[in-house]
């Protein structure tokens, strides 16, 4: 067909316009089935474009083999047209099978240094590149640094693959080790528990016999100094008849201590009245205390910080000297005049110039005529003898107090 259609443009003298059917008619005979594709074609003649490569399109329309048949216009078409195509083709075969070269030795290269690399995607990647030059190449030399490649890549799977479950191992040994280690630390931490249980146990076992000890042996102190106080309470003078006969004679039926209404509750708590330096010894705590630091420390001088001090006068002057303290006058029995600890002091036994003892003779000492009188002036001759006392060692227990309850109200005016 080409050859036919290229006969009718060289007797037409290489012109460009299509043939038509005159010119079919002058330059060749055709059989009648040519004929009739030929008219057809001039048929369809509108349906043919151009090109922009001066190709001339004709569409032949035919219920069994509908096709496009492309014409070359005059001006292309020369004797050596098809060699000179030829070569082009072959020479850009050659090209093609270069540059497909080139890529594939470049993705081979590439390849290698994603293996050595050891990223393996990228490695595969660039084999499959390479390989779909290669099968263009068709160079056996590729092909085996292809292969070896792929074995390197191969290799290198292999080796990450036992990496990895190096890598697990590892991690699993790591974990073993950790959950050891746990183990171990609660372990530890259990038997440390368990042992600071048992030292606390152990603390308040020895707390307890402790506490149980010093109970019972303050038990023991409290009963010992019960039976102490009990026997001071109780014993008498070998001249406690003599006493009582003096002090009968004499008129005295009672002793007198005065103190602050503020200390009747712990007077009844503690039963009775102490010495200042007994409530400081065991911790008794009394609300409004007596004494000064200059009369404590003269009682020391004078060895009298054990003693309760009592007064056969009703109204002492130190009294009057504390009138603002709200304070009462409690009664004692005359009976803690003979207990075999008491003492007597003919003045205040704070004064420098007192005498004091336990025995008769130092009881002698003391002017009744002088305790007996009332307000008695500080120029008076009896202001100092006025003022004799009654010492009883450590402690008067609330038997002895007549009007605990019911206590004198001390009137200044």
């Amino acid at each position: 067909m080409f050859k036919w259609l290229r006969n009718i443009f060289l007797k037409l003298g290489g012109k460009t316009e299509l043939p038509t059917q005159k010119h079919i008619e002058k330059s060749v005979v055709v059989d009648p089935l040519l004929d009739a594709k030929i008219k057809d074609i001039l048929a369809q003649k509108d349906r043919i474009t151009n090109t922009g490569t001066s190709w001339y399109t004709v569409h032949i329309t035919n219920p069994d083999s509908p096709r496009t048949i492309a014409v070359f216009t005059g001006d292309e078409i020369r004797t050596d047209s098809l060699v000179e195509i030829k070569a082009k083709r072959v020479a850009a075969e050659k090209e093609r099978i270069k540059k497909a070269e080139q890529n594939a030795r470049y993705k081979l290269a590439e390849a290698k240094v994603h293996i050595q690399t050891e990223s393996v995607d990228a490695a595969e990647t660039a084999l499959s590149l390479a390989y779909s030059y290669i099968k263009i190449v068709k160079n056996q030399g590729l092909l085996d640094d292809y292969r070896q490649l792929r074995r390197d890549l191969a290799s290198l799977r292999e080796k990450l693959r036992l990496r990895e479950i190096e890598r697990l191992e590892a991690e699993r040994k790591a974990r073993e080790e950790q959950e050891r280690k746990r183990r171990e630390e609660e372990e530890e931490r259990r038997r440390q528990f368990l042992l600071e249980q048992k030292r606390l146990e152990e603390q308040k076992e020895k707390e307890r016999k402790r506490y149980e000890a010093e109970l019972l042996s303050k038990e023991k102190r409290e009963q010992k100094e019960r039976e102490r106080l009990a026997a001071l309470d109780s014993e008498e003078k070998e001249e406690a008849s003599a006493i009582k006969q003096l002090l009968a004679s004499k008129g005295i039926i009672y002793l007198y201590h005065f103190t602050p209404r503020v200390n009747l509750q712990s007077i009844r708590n503690h039963g009775g009245l102490y010495s200042w330096k007994y409530c400081e010894k065991h911790n008794l705590t009394i609300p409004s205390p007596g004494g000064d630091m200059q009369s404590r420390a003269l009682d020391q001088l004078h060895g009298l910080e054990d003693y309760v001090r009592l007064s056969f006068c009703d109204d002492h002057p130190m009294a009057y000297r504390l009138r603002n303290n709200d304070l009462v006058l409690l009664k004692i029995k005359i009976d803690v005049a003979w207990l075999k600890g008491t003492q007597y002091s003919d003045i205040n036994a704070a004064a420098m110039d007192h005498h004091h003892g336990p025995g008769l003779r130092d009881l002698q000492r003391v002017d009744f005529q002088a305790v007996k009188r009332h307000y008695v002036s500080k120029s008076d001759e009896d202001f100092g003898p006025h003022q004799a006392e009654v010492l009883v060692k450590t402690h008067i227990p609330s038997k002895y107090i007549v009007n605990l309850d019911n206590p004198i109200e001390m009137d200044f005016d």
